[in-house]
């Protein structure tokens, strides 16, 4: 059985604390016939005295007191030197609160030397009993039930003893007596019940048990504790459910995972002070998946018998004893599956209450269990930020997390939490949150990149077979690296798979947001939807929609139906809506912003003229088209150009025939509409969108890094992507957006490429190399075999003509006499004679060859200062003065 003491005042500033604690102290210390010598020295609820025996007058007394919730090593060490410092006889050290882990071991250690015999250590329980001999307080009357802790509360409105008490055969406690400490009898009165609730959050959960004689039988069996389940995180059992995926379905996220078990394991092996984690990342991105996916891998054959992970949805939660509740799962089921041995300990697990869950005996030789056997038990919350809603909730979750953070066992908790959630400053628990945050470990969870996204489409694959590659492109953009968006398609495409839809007709699927949750919609019945949406607003509040409510407000005929559709879930004895961006759209009618994303692979005069055709004939075969243009366009390049007016809305497949047709009745052939139609569409187009917030000019370069960024599941080439961030600069032109006046078109017929080598010829002494020895020497490597000059990248040409190697005629690079010198055995003799005829190259090997210290970048810019442009910028200069060395050594290399 634990004790403490609390002290509960009305005005709870440090002085009136300090007075009450005082008198408190008073009354220990005359009862040891010693009085207070000196000044009493107080902050908050910690006192420092000096005291002197009334019979004795020789003999001295320093008293130190602690009146808070945890009392460190340090302040025990510090305790000990002050009492050798101030040269008394003896030393008390009173406390409050029973000592943690470290504290007590110290503890220990000092009261088995010999060295120490004048210190001595109070614990609450020998204060309660000190104050029962002096008579300030009367005894506590027997009780037939287990009392599990025992609180005297020191209160502006009288002096009670707190029995908290286990009734049941589990692990928390349910219920509590309260005794009148000044007359030490059971009383039963709600007046003081409730001002003991609302400052002892440990009681919030508990029943009060009155005296038998106040209460008939029948009124005490009334108060029962209030059934609440505690949900795992439930998992998915196909790749195609919307909950969050199993082991065996996760895709990807190596490197987040690989962290987070270093961090088990360095926290096994006491690398590491933490012992709390927290999963971070927007809603939909995966955490609950990868929380599943950990507690799945500890259960596998290398983490078996090191790790033993939980995962608990925290939406389940009912009360402050969930905390408890789900403390004693986890220990439970890892004893039921044979990870806790407990006939090594012998124990049944019991808490000393709901909010003090680490201070049994029983907890603490659990602890020494997985301490001495080198297990580690994982505790995780999903849907943390749930708890926020609930009142009381985070206080029992915030002293587990600081308990468990202290004690620093074999024991971790994580959490998951939503960043798009802010707990405003104004709410309790904001600064607690922030303090749990400090203490734990961050793992960041990002968007899909490639290989999570080709995994989702791959387990789409292996259920209804080979994708062509349109299909699969249309997927890998429009999903935009979103984890959810990329699952929400790939089990759209399956579902109209299923129902008999062809894999061809799929490029015409409008697959934007609002119309894949329409078509969740669309399955439904009146009452469904209504059901539906009743849910959704009941979550969305923080309500939930209970079990208990099923027939009474929705069918369980509704409910059947609306979990076998996948569209919701239970958790616990709550129910809820499959996914919570689901949800908000269900209630607030709107969809994520995050625009539509394609990449547009053809010209827009090309798609122009193709979609005109139809203005002749509406319904038209590749052949027909190209026949209808009356020129010699390539069949692929038509092609690509139908998939890119396909994915545009413009025209759509005609079922069962290799034909096309207009995208529906009100689309019109025709510039006009074309153009019209082109310009309201890309409003919502994600990469326009985001060009809009670019300064001008806006380059090709710009859509180049923005492609990259959004389409992470492609890594082409560097050509490539230009290529497509020139057409659609040439879309973007072509429209009415306003946008189009901060565009600079690319040159046509290598524009900027002749403009380089014009500089060159004019005045080469003032110009230095662009490009580095490692980009440009495998180039050289390839002359005169394979190499199409003209469509080099501009500075690796430019370096070339200011090396001699290529020049210009009739609008064409060709080689010089030199470079058609060029080949795989004279390449590097020859390029360095090529590189000793630039000027800067010059400089800085007459630099290099006078200077008996290592010359870098910096230092070639400082000594030589007008050897680059004066209007570049700093990092230009020393990127551009690095390649001017490069060169330089590459020639001193022979």
């Amino acid at each position: 059985m634990n004790s403490e003491i609390q002290f509960i005042l009305e005005d709870q500033n440090p002085f009136k604390q300090g007075n009450c604690f005082e008198r408190i102290v008073r009354d220990i210390i005359e009862t040891h016939r010693y009085e207070v010598s000196s000044n009493v020295n107080y902050t908050g609820m910690e006192l420092d005295l000096t005291c002197k025996h009334k019979d004795r007058p020789n003999e001295t007394l320093y008293v130190e007191c602690k009146a808070k919730d945890k009392v460190s090593s340090s302040e025990i060490l510090t305790f000990e030197s002050k009492v050798r410092l101030k040269k008394v006889d003896f030393g008390y050290f009173i406390r409050t609160k029973e000592l943690e882990h470290q504290a007590k071991g110290l503890v220990d250690e000092l009261q088995t030397d010999d060295r120490y015999r004048n210190l001595t250590f109070f614990e609450p329980k020998k204060l309660i009993s000190l104050l029962q001999e002096a008579k300030k307080i009367k005894p506590i009357p027997n009780v037939d039930k287990e009392i599990t802790k025992e609180i005297l509360a020191v209160t502006h409105f009288g002096d009670f003893y707190i029995l908290i008490i286990k009734e049941t055969l589990g692990a928390v406690p349910s219920s509590y007596y309260l005794v009148d400490a000044s007359k030490g009898k059971l009383i039963d009165d709600d007046d003081i019940q409730t001002q003991l609730s609302e400052k002892l959050p440990e009681l919030n959960e508990l029943t009060l048990v009155a005296p038998i004689s106040n209460q008939s039988p029948v009124q005490q069996k009334e108060k029962q504790l209030e059934i609440q389940t505690v949900s795992e995180v439930q998992e998915s059992e196909n790749w195609f459910d919307y909950l969050p995926a199993s082991t065996k379905h996760i895709v990807g996220r190596d490197q987040i995972r690989s962290d987070v078990f270093n961090f088990f394991n360095k926290a096994l092996k006491s690398e590491t002070q933490r012992r709390l984690f927290y999963l971070t990342g927007k809603s939909g991105w995966g955490k609950s998946s990868l929380v599943a996916d950990i507690k799945g891998r500890s259960r596998n054959k290398y983490y078996k018998n090191r790790f033993y992970a939980l995962a608990i949805d925290s939406r389940s939660a009912l009360s402050s004893n969930f905390v408890a509740l789900s403390f004693e799962k986890i220990l439970k089921k890892a004893i039921e599956d044979g990870f806790i041995k407990q006939d090594l300990f012998q124990k049944n697990i019991s808490f000393t209450s709901t909010y003090d869950l680490l201070s049994s005996e029983s907890v603490r030789e659990l602890l020494k269990y997985l301490r001495t056997n080198e297990k580690m038990l994982v505790l995780i919350f999903d849907q943390f930020e749930d708890i926020f809603r609930k009142d009381y909730l985070f206080e029992s979750f915030y002293k587990f997390l600081v308990d468990i953070s202290d004690l620093k066992e074999n024991i971790i908790i994580g959490f998951s939490w939503k960043t798009e959630i802010l707990i405003p400053s104004e709410n309790k628990a904001y600064h607690l949150w922030q303090q749990a945050k400090e203490q734990a470990v961050e793992f960041a969870i990002t968007e899909f990149g490639s290989k999570e996204t080709n995994g989702i489409i791959s387990q789409l694959e292996k259920s209804i077979g080979k994708l062509n590659n349109d299909i699969k492109r249309r997927i890998v953009e429009s999903s935009q690296n979103y984890p959810w968006l990329t699952k929400k398609l790939c089990i759209h495409i399956y579902d109209q798979i299923k129902a008999g839809k062809e894999k061809s007709d799929l490029i015409d699927e409008n697959l934007n947001i609002e119309e894949l949750f329409n078509s969740d919609l669309e399955q439904l019945d009146s009452p469904e939807i209504q059901g539906l949406k009743h849910i959704a607003q009941c979550a969305y509040d923080g309500k939930f929609f209970e079990a208990s409510d099923v027939n009474e407000i929705i069918s369980e005929k509704v409910i059947s139906s609306l979990r076998d559709k996948r569209l919701i879930i239970r958790s616990g004895l709550n129910y809820n809506i499959y996914w919570d961006i689901f949800r908000d759209y269900l209630v607030t009618g709107q969809v994520p912003i995050i625009g539509e994303s394609y990449i547009i692979r053809s010209s827009v005069n090309t798609c122009l003229e193709i979609f005109k055709t139809f203005n002749k004939k509406s319904t038209l075969s590749t052949g027909q088209i190209q026949s209808e243009l009356g020129k010699s366009i390539a069949n692929q390049a038509i092609e690509n150009s139908l998939i890119d007016l396909r994915n545009l809305g413009l025209i759509k497949k005609v079922e069962s025939q290799e034909k096309f047709t207009l995208g529906n009745e009100k689309v019109l052939a025709s510039d006009d509409y074309f153009k019209s139609f082109i310009t309201e569409k890309f409003k919502n187009y994600s990469i326009i969108n985001q060009l809009a917030d670019l300064k001008p000019p806006i380059t090709s370069e710009n859509i180049v890094e923005l492609f990259k960024a959004n389409f992470k599941g492609y890594s082409f080439k560097d050509q490539t992507w230009k290529i497509y961030a020139n057409y659609l600069l040439n879309w973007i032109y072509y429209s009415d957006l306003k946008i189009k006046n901060k565009i600079e078109l690319p040159k046509k017929g290598g524009g900027k490429k002749v403009s380089l080598y014009e500089k060159i010829k004019n005045d080469p002494s003032t110009l230095s190399p662009r490009t580095s020895t490692k980009e440009l020497l495998p180039i050289i490597k390839t002359i005169p075999n394979d190499l199409d000059l003209n469509n080099l990248d501009s500075n690796i040409v430019r370096d070339l003509a200011l090396f001699g190697i290529v020049t210009l005629n009739n609008g064409h690079f060709e080689l010089t006499e030199v470079g058609k010198r060029l080949n795989n055995q004279n390449s590097e003799e020859l390029i360095r004679e090529q590189a000793k005829t630039v000027p800067k190259i010059q400089e800085a090997l007459l630099l290099i060859k006078n200077n008996t210290t290592r010359v870098t970048a910096k230092s070639l810019i400082k000594d030589n200062p007008n050897i680059l442009d004066s209007n570049l910028s700093d990092g230009s200069k020393t990127i551009y003065a690095g390649y001017i060395l490069q060169w330089a050594k590459f020639i001193s290399s022979k």
